[in-house]
C-alpha cells in the first residue's frame, strides 16, 4: 500500500472517532536492517519485502525485525545464486 492511500484510509476511520494502533514499516527500515546485516537491499527490493511481508505475514505473530531479517536472508540467497549465474556464463564465455 502507497504512503498517500495508507493516509486516506486511516483519515476515513478517524473520522468514524475509532481508535487505532497502527504499526508502520518503511524501505528505510528494510534497507537500514540490511546495511546493520551487512546486506545489500535496493529501494526496489526493500519494496518487494514490505510486499511480501504484508501478504505473508503471521497474523499471530505480526511483522517484526525477524520477519525482515528472513526476507533479507532470502534476497541475499537470491544474489548469491544471481552471482553464480553470472560466474557460470562467464566461465563458459572464456572457454
Amino acid at each position: 500500500m502507497e504512503r498517500d492511500e495508507v493516509i486516506d484510509y486511516f483519515q476515513r476511520l478517524h473520522k468514524k472517532g475509532e481508535h487505532l494502533c497502527v504499526i508502520v514499516w518503511s524501505a528505510d527500515d528494510v534497507i537500514g536492517r540490511a546495511n546493520e546485516l551487512g546486506e545489500k537491499c535496493s529501494k526496489e527490493e526493500a519494496y518487494k519485502i514490505l510486499d511480501a511481508m504484508e501478504r505473508q505475514h503471521d497474523a499471530t505473530i505480526g511483522v517484526t525485525w525477524d520477519t525482515i531479517d528472513a526476507h533479507l536472508i532470502d534476497l541475499n540467497e537470491e544474489h548469491e545464486k544471481q552471482k553464480a549465474e553470472r560466474k557460470r556464463k562467464e566461465k563458459i564465455k572464456i572457454d
